[in-house]
């Protein structure tokens, strides 16, 4: 049995210039865990390695918890904080406002969707990357009917 599907490799976030092997891989992918005011200037970053080795690219994992402080540190799953469920809707609004600027920008992996979904009573209560029944669920629902068919696919 032969694999004829395209090939990716998830880099971790800040790396996307320090892998020398993108012309090995058909879409560039990293984590996109970036604090909310630095998302134009990480993706003027990652730009460049597109335009280098001219591949598409998409972020495979990418998120922000629902608890005070996460947008600055979205990728710190251990960060201690209250319940903010703003916070995480900011961050959403923020990286799909500064990423559908980009062409080069193929889609997203967001984390995270459990595969036990909760009630909308527990949803509003968790503090995690937890996605569905939360408000920045329907944040996500209008990036997705009104700009992703123009923006990245």
């Amino acid at each position: 049995m032969e694999y004829h599907g395209l090939v990716s490799y998830n880099t971790d976030k800040y790396q996307e210039d320090h892998v020398s092997w993108w012309d090995c891989v058909d879409v560039i992918s990293s984590s996109g865990y970036y604090p909310i005011d630095q998302w134009e200037q990480e993706l003027d970053r990652i730009e460049k390695t597109v335009l280098k080795y001219k591949k598409p690219f998409f972020f495979a994992e990418a998120g922000c918890m629902s608890r005070k402080g996460s947008g600055m540190i979205p990728n710190n799953w251990e960060l201690q904080g209250e319940l903010r469920l703003e916070e995480q809707c900011e961050w959403y609004r923020a990286m799909f406002e500064a990423c559908k600027k980009r062409p080069w920008l193929r889609g997203f992996a967001l984390w995270e969707w459990a595969p036990k979904l909760p009630s909308a009573s527990e949803a509003w209560k968790d503090d995690s990357y937890e996605i569905c029944e939360k408000p920045v669920q329907e944040i996500i629902k209008r990036f997705y009917e009104h700009e992703a068919g123009t923006s990245l696919m």
